[in-house]
């Protein structure tokens, strides 16, 4: 029997907006501008239809004599907002979105009852070069019993939210976790993840 597992992995910013994490002013010094970015606005949610920085989507199949995987990777738009600091008023709106490459998985191992990844994220500001990235490092493991086990590390900001179904059932919690502050960014104040979700 032929049985299909289905888990996303979503990081998301809370507030609708935030600062500029680099903590740069644009130029020009005669009229400075401040820019602050999108957030997404929202808490937890395991409906499709969310905004988020970035979402990776793995599915398993699993028949009587073997597996497979598969794995898609998207970004959110970020939306810059340009600030005159003399007047307060905004001044311009940018949108940018940031590639799709910091988002991988490699496999670890697999059977006709198993599938291990590494789930990898690393994705910046797509406006700021020198901003700190998204990060996370994961080994998700999806066994055909339905147990579902996620363990790794990710950065303390923004927020991670992990959930899995089978057969196109409803969406089931595996993991989430509140952000903290943009400067924990940085990555120098990690998470550390160690979980698992019986979902049949």
């Amino acid at each position: 029997m032929a049985i299909n597992f289905a888990v996303k992995i979503q990081t998301f910013i809370a507030e609708n907006q935030v600062p500029d994490p680099t903590g740069l002013i644009p130029l020009p010094i005669n009229d400075p501008n401040m820019s602050t970015f999108s957030g997404d606005g929202r808490g937890f949610s395991k409906e499709e239809d969310v905004t988020f920085r970035t979402k990776q989507y793995v599915t398993a199949n699993f028949t009587n004599t073997s597996s497979d995987w598969q794995v898609e990777a998207r970004t959110g738009i970020t939306k810059r907002y340009i600030y005159s600091v003399n007047t307060g008023k905004l001044v311009a709106t940018q949108e940018q979105q940031a590639p799709e490459t910091g988002i991988r998985a490699t496999l670890i191992s697999k059977s006709n009852s198993e599938i291990k990844l590494r789930c990898t994220l690393d994705s910046k500001n797509p406006f700021i070069s020198v901003a700190p990235a998204i990060n996370y490092e994961f080994d998700l493991t999806i066994n055909k019993d339905g147990t579902i086990s996620l363990s790794g590390q990710h950065d303390a900001f923004p927020c991670y939210e992990v959930y899995a179904r089978v057969n196109s059932g409803g969406w089931q919690t595996v993991y989430q976790r509140s952000q903290t502050t943009i400067d924990r960014l940085s990555g120098f104040n990690r998470f550390s993840v160690d979980t698992n979700r019986q979902i049949l």
